[in-house]
């Protein structure tokens, strides 16, 4: 099972993972995600395990191309999801370069999810200088026109333009593969709207950038857990058994262990939430 967001180059953005995680001086700083707190303790045949984790997002980076357009000029898109939170943040960082504030400006991205190409696109719109921009999940329809899905809450800046997106509304869960979608070829910036309406074509006119997208998998936490010989190395010992994790990060599981001959044993939990980014730790257990 893929964990966290994965895809064709998976970025770890150092800078925010620092700022999320800070270090304690003298200490070695933690892993993004991180396990707090790990026990386990025998009942009869079976080990119980317990502890607690710390899921941080780290976004990843579906498109780098800083420097194609000497306009609006699309630097990176990032897709990210803050720990137990059913929305998806994407992003997309813009280089206005040296042409004027744009008082009509159509940002477009077309998304699928899980392979399902039906049409979605999100669209962040100001009008003649409107200081309330708008933001709407689409869908292009078979006739070339569009429809409106729902309005998105979001943000837009000369350098910024970031969509808040509710997972349940493009079926979308954690572990599902978002791609670029087929309604437009690659994501866009336009300096005029659309016309005739939420339910008319859409033209673009001029384009300012084009951009395409890496695929990426919806981040969710999870745990793994599993038991060795004492002295093994916990980045060695096999996890055997997946935990159940709730939303403030507590997790459990149980490991059986009647086939095992008594002595001294190592129990190792690892937590993961965005994929190469993940927390391990260990305690001893004697049986």
């Amino acid at each position: 099972m893929m964990k966290g967001f994965r895809n064709h180059k998976l970025a770890t953005i150092a800078a925010l993972t620092i700022a999320l995680v800070p270090a304690t001086a003298g200490a070695d700083p933690q892993p993004a995600t991180h396990i707090d707190t790990l026990t386990a303790s025998r009942s009869g045949s079976v080990v119980q395990v317990s502890g607690a984790a710390a899921f941080v997002d780290v976004p990843s980076l579906v498109a780098d191309e800083a420097g194609d357009s000497s306009t609006y000029d699309v630097t990176q898109a990032t897709i990210s999801r803050v720990p137990g939170s059913s929305n998806l943040k994407f992003i997309w960082t813009i280089n206005p370069n040296s042409l004027p504030d744009v008082p009509t400006l159509t940002y477009m991205w077309p998304i699928s999810v899980d392979g399902v190409q039906d049409g979605l696109w999100l669209q962040a719109s100001r009008n003649n200088g409107s200081t309330a921009p708008g933001f709407a999940l689409n869908k292009l329809l078979s006739t070339g026109q569009y429809t409106t899905v729902t309005t998105l809450s979001g943000s837009m800046t000369p350098t910024k333009v970031e969509w808040t997106v509710p997972m349940f509304r493009i079926n979308a869960v954690g572990g599902s593969m978002i791609e670029q979608g087929a309604a437009f070829a690659g994501g866009s910036i336009c300096p005029a709207g659309s016309t005739g309406g939420p339910a008319g074509f859409y033209s673009c006119g001029t384009t300012f950038d084009t951009v395409n997208f890496e695929p990426a998998t919806v981040p969710s936490a999870t745990v793994e857990v599993g038991i060795a010989t004492a002295g093994t190395p916990p980045a060695l010992v096999s996890l055997t058994h997946n935990a159940t994790v709730v939303a403030n990060g507590s997790f459990s599981s149980s490991l059986d262990v009647a086939g095992l001959p008594a002595g001294e044993y190592v129990v190792v939990a690892e937590a993961c939430y965005v994929a190469g980014v993940c927390g391990l730790s260990s305690t001893d257990i004697t049986l």
